[in-house]
């Protein structure tokens, strides 16, 4: 009996302890790969190297925020079509936030935004909703 092949996310924040511990607590459901890039202006490299199927990627960092990072995947063809979920400590009342439309959201084109501190299992739950699993 084969392995199914685990779903690859991209995780782009620059706060080390946290890209840590969400590596940790994703993998730990043995269902995604995660990649972490603590540099945003390495993520677009990244993406292209790992071909992730999602990306969760934080709003405000130093060098470039994600809304830069997001707009330069949007502009590469053979990043495009790649799911961002955004990422950011920022008040939840700056953006609206509702996990049970993330897949609806995602096909729109619309943004998806989770606010920090993120729960795991609110984030497994998007990520499911998102990839189908």
């Amino acid at each position: 009996m084969s392995e199914e092949p685990k779903q690859r996310i991209l995780l782009v924040d620059d706060e080390e302890g946290f890209t840590s511990l969400m590596k940790i607590q994703l993998e730990a459901s043995e269902r995604y790969e995660v990649r972490v890039v603590n540099e945003s202006p390495r993520a677009i490299g990244e993406a292209k190297d790992f071909r992730p199927d999602v990306i969760l990627l934080d709003v405000v960092m130093p060098d470039m925020d994600g809304g830069d990072v997001s707009t330069l995947l949007k502009q590469d063809e053979s990043l495009k079509d790649i799911p961002v979920i955004f990422v950011t400590a920022l008040s939840a009342a700056d953006y609206e936030e509702d996990e049970e439309s993330a897949s609806e959201e995602a096909r729109a084109g619309q943004r998806i935004v989770l606010s920090k501190p993120l729960r795991t299992e609110k984030v497994l739950r998007v990520l499911d909703r998102l990839l189908g699993g």
